[in-house]
Order: C-alpha cells, then sequence, then structure tokens
C-alpha cells in the first residue's frame, strides 16, 4: 500500500494491483478499479469536498465523486506531466510533477495551468502542505533547486525557505516539520528559521505525519517509529507488527493506518499495538499450496524486493492467517512444502531443506542435502519424498520422512544442466518435470529414464498431473499443454483454445476437469485436454496462476501478486448425447434424451414455449440419476393443441450451473374437438355448439349437487348444434356434460 486517503468514512488504498476501499475500518476491502487504467496503478490520493482524485506517475489523473466506487478521467492538456503528488486546497486541485513544478487548477479540474513563478524550471515536486496564507511545496533531487519552497496561496510566487532534498512535510498547528536529506527540521515561524531537534537524525525514512499531537516516521525493514516531544527523541512502536517498510501513513478517524509492502494495519491507541487490516488487499505472491484436513498451508513471498514471507496456515478456510517462521532464516524464498508422515518438509531456493516433526518447536535442518541447494519442488510417497533442485544435484531423496537425504541422479542427462522443476506420482510411477526434459522413474526414483518423446527440445516442464489413465504436462516456453496416453512413453499438444502466447506455471485435474495455472490466469478442460477456455470469473486483474489445492469441496489457488483465492469445486458437465421431441399419435408430444457421465447433475426441467416465442415455461421436472455410464429419459406432454408447432428445450440443473439443450419442434396435427355454449346465461334454451367432432352426442345438465337435470342424445357432425330446454330447471349455477 503506497498511499491512503479518507472520506465519508471511506478509506482507499492505492497498490501495485490497483484501488482498494474499505468502508468498515479496514476490516476488509474491494477492488476499486471502475473507470481507471487496466492496471488500476495510482500512487496519490487528494480530496476535496465534494471529490476523490486519484493519479498515477503516468496514468494521469482521475476523479470519483461517489467516494471511489466509479472514476473518469480528469484531462489536464498539458504534455509531458508525470504527476508526483496531489493536494487540494478547497476545490483547488495542485499536482507536483517530476521535472516541471507546479500546476493547478481552480475550476474542479476543467482546465490547469502553471504555476510556477519563483520556481526552479526542473523541479521535482513530492510534497505540499498549508500553513495559514502559505502553500509550501518540498522539492526532491539534487543542488539549489531542492528543499522547501512557499507562496502565498492567493497570488503563486514561490521564495525558497530551505536548502536540501525533501522527503516529506507535516503540520502540527503552526508548526512545520520536514524529513531531508541531512536530517529532521523544525520550523515554528512559518519556515523562515529551521532547527534540528535531534542532531544526526538519519537512516529513518522520508514519512512524516501527526496524529493527535505525536509525531511518527519510518524506517525502511524495521517498522514506524514515534516522537511524543516534537522530534526530540523516538521509539520503535511496532508491536503487533513483523518487520516492515512503511509507504503510507493515515491520520483517519477511527485510528492511524500505514500502508506498507504486505497491506495495511491499524492503530487506535496511539501506537502501543496496532492491528493488520489487509484481508482483501492482495499483495502477495503465492509459490505453494498444501491441504492437510482442514488446514491450509501456503508459501508466499511479498512483491517488493522479491523479499519473502515464509509459510502461513489457516484453520478457517482463508479467513485468518498464522505465520509458521520459528527456526527458519530471515526472508527464506519458500518454494514448496509437504508433509510426508506427521512430518512438514518445506523447500526453499535460497536455503535449501528445512523439517518440523510435531515434538519440534520449529524447523530444523535435515541431514545430506547441502544448506546452499536451490529446491523447488518436493514430492512426497508414503515415508519417500524427493526434493528437485536446480544446479547441481537436480535431486534428492529421502526414505525416512525427510529426516535423510541422499542424491539421486542416476539417468538424468549429465550433459546439461537439469533444473527439476515439478514432480509427480501416479500408480507407483514418478515422473520428473525438468530443463528441456522429462524422466520416469519405476523405482520411487533410485534411477530416472528419458520420457520426453514429443516434449519440444527447450521446454521447461513445470507441472504434471494426470486424468483418468491419461498424463499431462505443462511448460514456460509459449508452447502450452501436453497429454501423453500411454504413461509417458509419448507426448503431444493439447492447445486448442490456448493463446501462442501464453506460459504456464502448474496443472491439477479434480473430477474429470483439468486446471493449467498461466502466467494469465487459470484454464480449464471438461473434455479430457480436447478444447480449453479462460477460468478467471472473480479473480483480480490476470496474474499469475502459480497454485492449485483441493481443500474439502473447495478448489483453492495460489496466485503471483493477488494471494490466495478459493471457489466451489466444479463437476464435470453431463455429456448430453441427444434430445428430441416427437408426436405420438396425434395425440401427445413425447421428449425423450439420452446423457452420459451425470456426476453433479441435479435435475432436468423440460420447457415449452410457441414456434418464434422466447417465453419458455416449465412442463415437467425429471430428477437425474447421477450414474456414470449412458441412461436415457423421457417426459409426455399431454397440455398440447392441435396444429400447434412447439418449440422444447432441456434445461440442464448442474450443481454450480445452468445449461440448456438445443431446440427440437414437435406438433400434433388434426382437428381439436371443443364445445361453446353460444348464450350463457341461457333464457330457457341452451345452444351447444360442437366442434371438431362427428358423431353421438349426450348432453346432460346437472345442478351443484350432481343431481341430473335434463338429459338429451343425438348424432351430429363436425360444427353441429344440440338445443336442450332447460325451462324445468330453477335460476342458479349448473354444470354442462357433454
Amino acid at each position: 500500500v503506497i498511499d491512503m486517503v479518507e472520506k465519508n468514512g471511506t478509506i482507499l488504498a492505492a497498490t501495485l494491483g490497483g484501488v482498494f476501499r474499505t468502508t468498515d475500518n479496514g476490516t476488509t476491502w474491494s477492488l476499486a478499479n471502475t473507470g481507471l487504467p487496466e492496471s488500476g496503478f495510482m500512487t496519490v490520493f487528494a480530496t476535496t469536498p465534494t471529490c476523490i482524485y486519484a493519479a498515477g506517475w503516468s496514468e494521469g489523473l482521475f476523479r470519483s465523486s461517489d467516494n471511489g466506487l466509479t472514476w473518469t478521467s480528469v484531462p489536464i492538456n498539458l504534455s509531458s506531466i508525470f504527476i508526483l503528488e496531489l493536494y487540494t486546497i478547497g476545490e483547488d486541485i495542485y499536482v507536483g510533477c517530476e521535472g516541471a513544478g507546479v500546476i493547478r487548477s481552480t475550476n474542479g479540474g476543467a482546465s490547469f495551468q502553471f504555476v510556477n513563478t519563483g520556481f526552479p524550471g526542473s523541479a521535482n515536486v513530492v510534497a505540499f502542505a498549508q500553513v495559514g496564507q502559505y502553500l509550501y511545496a518540498g522539492l526532491a533531487g539534487n543542488g539549489g533547486s531542492v528543499g522547501i519552497y512557499r507562496t502565498p496561496v492567493n497570488t503563486i510566487n514561490w521564495t525558497q525557505k530551505f536548502v536540501g532534498g525533501i522527503g516529506d512535510i507535516a503540520v502540527k498547528g503552526t508548526d512545520l516539520f520536514i524529513t531531508s536529506s541531512s536530517g529532521l527540521f523544525h520550523s515554528t515561524d512559518m519556515g523562515e528559521t529551521w532547527t534540528e531537534p535531534l542532531p544526526g537524525f538519519t537512516g529513518f525514512g522520508a514519512l512524516l505525519t501527526i496524529y493527535q499531537g505525536d509525531i511518527y516516521t519510518a524506517k525502511d525493514g524495521v517498522g514506524v517509529f514515534k516522537s511524543i516531544d516534537d522530534g526530540a527523541s523516538w521509539s520503535a512502536a511496532n508491536t503487533g507488527l513483523k518487520p516492515l517498510t512503511v509507504f503510507a501513513y493515515l491520520p483517519a478517524t477511527s485510528g492511524l493506518y500505514i500502508g506498507f509492502e504486505r497491506g495495511a494495519a491499524r492503530t487506535t491507541n496511539n501506537a502501543t499495538s496496532w492491528d493488520i487490516k489487509s484481508k482483501g488487499l492482495t499483495n502477495t505472491s503465492i509459490t505453494s499450496l498444501l491441504a492437510d484436513g482442514t488446514r491450509l498451508y501456503a508459501t508466499a513471498r511479498t512483491i517488493n524486493a522479491g523479499s519473502s514471507d515464509g509459510v502461513f496456515y489457516t484453520d478457517d478456510g482463508g479467513q485468518n492467517w498464522t505465520s509458521l517462521d520459528q527456526g527458519l532464516l530471515p526472508n527464506p524464498q519458500a518454494t514448496c512444502i509437504k508433509k510426508s508422515g506427521d512430518n512438514l518438509i518445506l523447500a526453499t531456493s535460497n536455503f535449501g531443506l528445512y523439517i518440523k516433526r510435531p515434538t519440534d518447536a520449529g524447523f530444523v535442518r535435515p541431514t545430506g542435502i547441502p544448506v546452499s541447494v536451490h529446491v523447488n519442488t518436493l514430492l512426497t510417497s508414503g515415508s519417500y519424498v524427493l526434493a528437485g533442485t536446480s544446479g547441481d544435484g537436480e535431486l534428492y531423496r529421502s526414505s525416512d520422512n525427510g529426516l535423510t537425504w541422499t542424491q539421486s541422479n542416476t539417468g538424468f542427462n549429465a550433459s546439461q544442466t537439469d533444473q527439476v522443476y515439478s514432480l509427480y506420482e501416479k500408480a507407483g510411477v514418478l515422473y520428473a518435470g525438468a530443463f528441456n526434459a522429462l524422466y520416469k522413474s519405476v523405482d520411487l526414483g533410485l534411477t530416472w529414464t528419458a520420457s520426453s518423446s514429443g516434449i519440444y527440445p527447450g521446454a521447461d516442464i513445470k507441472g504434471i498431473t494426470s486424468l483418468g489413465n491419461d498424463l499431462y504436462a505443462v511448460d514456460d516456453h509459449n508452447l502450452g499443454i501436453y497429454k501423453s496416453t500411454n504413461n509417458g512413453a509419448s507426448w503431444f499438444n493439447v492447445n486448442n483454445g490456448i493463446p501462442a502466447i501464453i506460459k504456464f506455471n502448474t496443472i491439477f485435474s479434480d473430477n474429470g476437469i483439468v486446471y493449467a495455472g498461466s502466467d494469465f490466469g487459470v484454464y480449464r478442460s471438461i473434455d479430457n485436454g480436447a478444447s480449453w477456455s479462460e477460468h478467471n470469473d472473480g479473480l483480480l486483474l490476470r496474474r499469475a496462476a502459480t497454485a492449485f489445492a483441493k481443500l474439502g469441496s473447495a478448489l483453492i489457488l495460489g496466485t503471483d501478486e493477488t494471494a490466495v483465492w478459493g471457489q466451489a469445486l466444479s463437476t464435470l458437465p453431463v455429456n448430453l448425447i441427444s434430445f428430441t421431441a416427437t408426436a405420438i399419435n396425434n395425440n401427445y408430444i413425447r421428449t425423450s434424451w439420452t446423457v452420459a457421465a451425470e456426476s453433479g447433475t441435479r435435475n432436468y426441467v423440460v420447457e415449452r414455449a410457441n414456434e418464434n416465442a422466447n417465453n419458455f415455461i416449465a412442463v415437467g421436472t425429471v430428477p437425474s440419476s447421477n450414474i456414470s455410464g449412458q441412461r436415457s429419459y423421457q417426459l409426455i406432454d399431454h397440455d398440447v393443441k392441435k396444429n400447434v408447432v412447439y418449440q422444447y428445450r432441456l434445461k440442464i440443473e448442474e450443481n454450480n450451473s445452468v445449461r440448456y439443450s438445443p431446440v427440437s419442434i414437435a406438433k400434433i396435427t388434426g382437428a381439436d374437438a371443443y364445445i361453446s355454449i353460444l348464450q350463457n346465461p341461457a333464457p330457457g334454451i341452451v345452444r351447444v355448439k360442437i366442434n371438431g367432432y362427428t358423431g353421438t352426442v349426450q348432453v346432460r345438465l346437472l345442478n351443484t349437487a350432481g343431481q341430473l337435470i335434463c338429459n338429451q342424445s343425438q348424432e351430429i357432425i363436425d360444427q353441429g348444434m344440440i338445443i336442450m330446454d332447460v325451462h324445468v330447471a330453477v335460476k342458479g349455477m349448473y354444470i354442462l356434460s357433454v
């Protein structure tokens, strides 16, 4: 989080993954990029009484009048403007530029003008502040052009009031505090003179803020520092925080917030303690996932400077995460975590392997594998554990749940530098995806043979999985996805629906569906790899998909830069083989359908509409049998008229979706029989017209108690008439039976 702002109780955060928004004091955050560029990369905020403004260095200026829900572009109409800072006074907007000084709008952003009188021509403006009638600008850079410049607000005429590269400006009452390249300085006379509250104050960050009378700054990689005596002394104020780099402060109505490289935190007790407020702020890259019962483990790293967070776990489906770092060296670049027996095995790219047994307080070192080995991946099979590495070593093997290790490279190509990126087991056969090759072992990793026929030379195999009897593998060289139908003896591409530029990182299968994690999200195949389609609904942007796991009935996805995601596991859609509607004996219409592989199907609903209409109504519902083989169903529709063309379709209700069959058409021919009473109420005589029937007709008149009042029978032809004398009946309600 690199900047924050508050308006009307809503807090916005600018991140590398876009603008996020919270309305519950940071408890949860949601993306608020509607109207912003695709990158959503804003760096600074400011507010006026009516709007919030956001800007990115090269993305331009944007405005929101609905507390950040939606944004519109504010054209500056000045060339080569790169925005470093925003500031507002009333409805006026001041923009600090890189190498161009200050521009200002006094009409709500309708137009902008340079206001640089007295400024050096190449000023980099990084901070603003106002005290009384004066506006202050902090300039960063080198030489005499840097420092603090001051101007009356109403008449722009800048004069230099401090020399030195400026980091930030904070105002306490009418006092000014600044951080500069040479320390912390304080002015009590509107910037005319400056003193150093703590001479030699260096090594701290450029940030300054005032909250409830105290001054806050930060030190990179350490965290928050606080002064209660106007900068004369400082103390660390990091309770509840890990060592971190702070990028933003926000004194808000609900507390003091900080933005840092893993999210946001809040204090409501003057920094006595902090609460992490990062749920929904996704700025972490996931390298692997492990589901162990109801517990989910993730190896993670932040995207700033490539530093690593290590290992986390959650017992509540991802609502809360706990760090598991005891025993690890600082910043372990964790790549994979597995469980063998009761032992956790952790792979890193900078410190080799770690192991944690149930009796261990934290992670410890196993024996037999060098600490310097770069471990990419792990595989567990019973008490055996295999570790794929980069460079010399390629592969190590343990037969005692990871306690001791030996090198196991027999069969690997010694003429090239193999790097093992992925490991997989199917029916006791092990597969290793490597640099420029794929290998196979039938003796639990003791010896290996090449199994790369059909794989393009130069492919790095980053993931392997299976579906039924088939194997699937993915590479990261724009060649996509491979499939083998003969246990890895040969492979062929299955890239239908995959763009040529897509590179893949991992692959996973469940319940007849294959999921492939690419640099642009997830692709899915429901037809054994014959075709692929994007499966990214709900994800922020299209970040790289790096890891999959199955946790209960959820599919868990680890991504690069946008953390961990989950969705209900899909089931393979039922295979609809046929659906037809047929008129039977000009009497009724029978709908019939045949399906296969019904797993996950709930009901079949037959729907009907008249020809050329789209108002389908349900005719009837048939529950699914949910069998794996073929099954045929039918439903009879008696409620039809002759000589009317009907459209029928089948609505297939699955666990997570609804699909429709193609439309089938049918009609019954011939005349419909119906009756009509020509005068009702009847004045002593009932005239009954018979349509669509020739033959003997019996007409009876019954009272509401079912007693027969009149009875008449005669031969008629189509559209014939029967006249019944009903004078004997008293006035009332009657039933006519034909």
